[in-house]
C-alpha cells in the first residue's frame, strides 16, 4: 500500500466523512483504499470504467433469440407442433443460463484518477450500490476542497 508521507494510517481525520465501509474511507480530506490514501486535493481526472467482463452473456441472447426466430416458422411450415415447444425450451434454457452467469459474474465497476501524474484505481467493485455510494462521496468530497475563490460572484454564497 501506498500512502503519504507524515500521514499516519490510523490518524484520525480533520474533515467531513463521507464513505466509511468495506476498507474504504472517503472524507474531505483525502481517499483510503486498498490502493492507498490520496489527498482529495491532488486528485485530478477522476473517471469511472465500467467494464463488461463477460460479453458471452450477449452471444446467449443473440442465440436464443436466433433459436426462437427460427422455430417459429420452421414449426408452422411443418406444422409441428413439438417442434416449436423444443425451441421454446431451448430459448428458456439459454435465458436461464443468461441469468445464471449475470448473477455469478456481474460487471466491473472502477474509479480512476490522476495523483501527482500517476494513474490510480482507487476503487474497484462489482456491486452497483457500493459502486455510485463512492461515486457520490467522491463527488462530494471533491467539491469541498474547493477553493472558494475559483466559484464566480454569482454562485458563491450570500457568507462569502
Amino acid at each position: 500500500m501506498r500512502y503519504e508521507p507524515g500521514i499516519s494510517p490510523a490518524q484520525p481525520c480533520r474533515g467531513a466523512v463521507y464513505y466509511d465501509a468495506r476498507g474504504v474511507v472517503v472524507t474531505s480530506v483525502y481517499v483510503r483504499t486498498v490502493e492507498g490514501r490520496f489527498p482529495v486535493a491532488e486528485l485530478d481526472g477522476i473517471v469511472r470504467c465500467l467494464t463488461n467482463t463477460h460479453p458471452g452473456r450477449t452471444v446467449a441472447l443473440i442465440a436464443g433469440g436466433v433459436e426462437i426466430v427460427a422455430a417459429i416458422p420452421l414449426a408452422l411450415g411443418f406444422g409441428s407442433l413439438a417442434m416449436l415447444v423444443v425451441g421454446l425450451f431451448a430459448a428458456l434454457g439459454v435465458a436461464a443460463g443468461v441469468l445464471v452467469d449475470a448473477r455469478r459474474n456481474p460487471r466491473r465497476m472502477e474509479l480512476r484518477a490522476s495523483h501527482r501524474g500517476t494513474d490510480v484505481r482507487l476503487f474497484t467493485t462489482r456491486d452497483l450500490n457500493e459502486f455510485e455510494r463512492v461515486r457520490w462521496a467522491l463527488v462530494r468530497a471533491v467539491e469541498a476542497s474547493r477553493p472558494d475563490d475559483i466559484w464566480p460572484a454569482e454562485l458563491r454564497s450570500p457568507s462569502d
